[in-house]
């Protein structure tokens, strides 16, 4: 089965998972912390680095797939609880 985040992730929807401690965020609030810190550095180095002219043309591609049906569609995998909407034309 495929969880829902990987499905985001593929579908280019989120850049990168945040891993969590065992047992959840909940259960090592210092340990959910420092995963999140490197994530945002990096995801941060990555965007800096980036050409404006790149940067915003990724990001539009980005928000276009968002407002795209294939979300709506993508097979959840997890529990099947997504919405089937379609795109309002």
């Amino acid at each position: 089965m495929r969880s829902r985040r990987r499905t985001l992730k593929e579908l280019g929807i989120v850049d990168e998972i945040v891993a969590e401690p065992e047992g959840g965020a909940h259960t090592d609030h210092e340990a959910a912390a420092r995963y999140l810190d490197e994530v945002l550095d990096r995801q941060l180095v990555s965007l800096t680095n980036q050409p404006l002219p790149e940067l915003l043309e990724a990001r539009y591609e980005k928000f276009r797939k968002m407002d795209s049906s294939s979300i709506w569609a993508a097979e959840d995998g997890a529990n099947g609880n997504w919405s089937r909407r379609q795109r309002r034309r």
